[in-house]
């Protein structure tokens, strides 16, 4: 027969007894020879605030510049048309010929007009057709005559507001000055406001 342990306390200096079957009391080991990874621990509630800050920093982030690229668009528009410098304005106005058609800001001049000097109107016969995006208020170009750079006189011409793209309009024009005779430069240049 199998010895048994002996009941009641244990002599000094003897061992324990193997304990078959049991293992020591602090948690699961998993079974023998192979490593137990540690328990993970949930990271979805810092994920989740991470989330709603990022998602609250972008909206914010979208309030504060959407105006702000807005308002940049919209002064770039504003700068098209009323820039002082482009080819054709005052500032760097467009040198014709009798007659000679000429374009100034997507607005085309036709050839074919003609100067009456002495006239109540002495520029006749200048029509403008618009590429211009925008319609305009009011289309209205100056021809300066000069001789030696010294200004003779000036004839402004006008059309009909609300000129859109792809429309024609007769220009009315009416001298500012006395009859123009005896120069030998014409410049042109144009002061329209876009809508």
């Amino acid at each position: 027969m199998s010895e048994q342990p002996p009941y009641g306390p244990p002599e000094p200096g003897t061992p324990p007894p193997p304990q078959q079957g049991s293992y020591p009391n602090y948690g699961y080991q998993g079974y023998p020879g192979y490593p137990v990874a540690p328990p993970t621990r949930s990271n979805s509630s810092r994920n989740v605030v991470i989330i709603v800050v990022v998602v609250v920093a972008l909206l914010c982030a979208g309030v504060v510049i959407a105006p702000i690229v807005f308002f940049v668009w919209i002064v770039n528009e504003v700068e098209d048309g009323f820039n002082p410098d482009y080819r054709g304005s005052q500032n760097d106005p467009v040198t014709v010929e009798v007659g000679e058609a000429f374009e100034i800001r997507d607005f085309n001049y036709a050839s074919g007009w003609k100067l009456n000097p002495g006239a109540a109107t002495p520029l006749t016969g200048l029509s403008v057709s618009s590429n211009h995006e925008n319609a305009v208020s009011s289309l209205r170009i100056t021809f300066e005559f000069t001789r030696d750079d010294a200004l003779l006189g000036t004839v402004d011409c006008s059309a009909p507001g609300g000129l859109r793209k792809g429309r024609k309009a007769l220009m009315n024009c009416n001298a500012s000055s006395a009859p123009i005779v005896g120069f030998d430069d014409i410049e042109v240049f144009d002061h329209s406001y876009t809508e």
